[in-house]
């Protein structure tokens, strides 16, 4: 119930006035309670308002949030002023969490009351735009997780990158937005296993 005060609290202070500084929310898997999405909310006050372009949602590929653009408040400043939206409302993909694809967690953030983020003045019925990078949802495959005494928890992970090229990372889970080591991969070891995965 405290929880859902404090969203229904965040919402009217987003909706009576924009620019309230670097706002995030998490939104939880309904059964395990765990973290499925990472919002961030972007406003852009250099926007001179129209009918279209009062807000976004803007979707990151798996292993991109730790890119400058996504993962960094002046990234996502950049990345709203090129979208050209009064608000724009970043969204990461956590790890460990199952997607079916773009149109599936369109329709799941649309029933998890994201609208209820839009600023004032929005036209009743707007379609709002889900926009993204590829068009797709990358591709994050978890090749190990564990724990050391020193670091605490941390996952090796392959990732896609904008060039398509597959990269192997290590990141430790107590800053998951910075890549600790890296190493391209040669072949798209990570690509054609989740095709093998599929076909099984």
């Amino acid at each position: 119930v405290r929880e859902r005060q404090q969203y229904a609290w965040l919402c009217s202070q987003l909706y009576r006035k924009a620019g309230l500084g670097n706002v995030s929310l998490d939104l939880c898997d309904g059964d395990t309670g765990e973290p499925r999405y990472t919002l961030h909310v972007v406003d852009n006050p250099t926007v001179k308002p129209s009918r279209d372009n009062h807000f976004a949602i803007f979707i990151i590929p798996q292993g991109r949030e730790t890119e400058w653009l996504f993962g960094m408040e002046e990234g996502r400043k950049q990345l709203a002023a090129s979208a050209g939206f009064r608000r724009l409302i970043t969204v990461a993909l956590h790890r460990g969490q199952r997607y079916e694809g773009m149109d599936s967690i369109q329709a799941e953030l649309l029933s998890a009351r994201v609208m209820e983020l839009a600023p004032a003045g929005m036209p009743a019925q707007q379609q709002v735009p889900f926009l993204s990078v590829g068009g797709d949802i990358g591709v994050r495959t978890i090749q190990h997780q564990g724990c050391s005494p020193l670091s605490g928890s941390y996952v090796v992970e392959d990732v896609q990158g904008d060039d398509k090229h597959y990269f192997r990372r290590l990141i430790f889970l107590s800053n998951r937005n910075v890549v600790q080591s890296e190493a391209r991969l040669l072949k798209d070891v990570s690509h054609r296993a989740q095709k093998k995965r599929k076909k099984d």
